[in-house]
């Protein structure tokens, strides 16, 4: 007679008992559920314990993915105001080098948005200011730094645990049974 920790599991069972999928505002459930799927058929599991195991897998590889997309938007959030800083600590030398017009009043903005003519504009007078994309990336990285640090944990993290994951599955298909826990004990 077998355990319930034995008995074979259908991937409609599992979806059942893990129930919705754990996404973030904007994400979709679908790509997540093909994501989970793409980690499910390689394996097929059939334990419930070996469910559990590719699951954990599959959501620890989504989170990586996602916060793999946070640094990136830390960045492009903070660019206007790194472009902004990067213009004031040069006010003086605009004043006089323009003559005390500054042609530049909405560059920053005008700089990343969506009207051509602005843009264009903005960029030919940051280009002339000698402003490479460059530096106001860097500007905004520092003045992100803090955040893209917990998100560089937290990706860390994942990426760790994923791999102890994926080691515990490999073990688990090569003995055809489920490693014992480690525990830091």
């Amino acid at each position: 007679m077998s355990s319930n920790a034995d008995q074979v599991l259908t991937v409609d069972q599992v979806k059942a008992l893990l129930g919705p999928p754990p996404v973030m505002p904007g994400e979709s459930a679908e790509e997540y559920m093909n994501w989970w799927m793409a980690f499910v058929e390689p394996d097929k599991p059939k334990t419930f314990m070996a469910w559990l195991e590719i699951n954990e897998l599959a959501h620890k590889e989504w989170e990586l993915k996602r916060l793999r997309g946070y640094g990136p938007a830390l960045v492009k959030q903070a660019l206007i105001a790194a472009l902004t800083s990067i213009l004031l600590s040069r006010y003086d030398s605009l004043l006089s080098e323009f003559g005390g017009f500054l042609p530049m009043k909405n560059a920053a903005t005008d700089y990343f948005g969506n009207d051509a003519t602005a843009r264009q504009e903005a960029r030919e007078i940051i280009e002339s200011l000698g402003i490479t994309e460059e530096q106001i990336v860097a500007k905004a990285m520092v003045t992100r730094g803090k955040e893209m640090l917990i998100v560089d944990r937290m990706d860390s993290n994942r990426a760790n645990a994923s791999r102890l994951l994926r080691r515990a599955i490999d073990r688990r298909a090569e003995t055809g049974s489920i490693p014992p826990v480690q525990t830091d004990d």
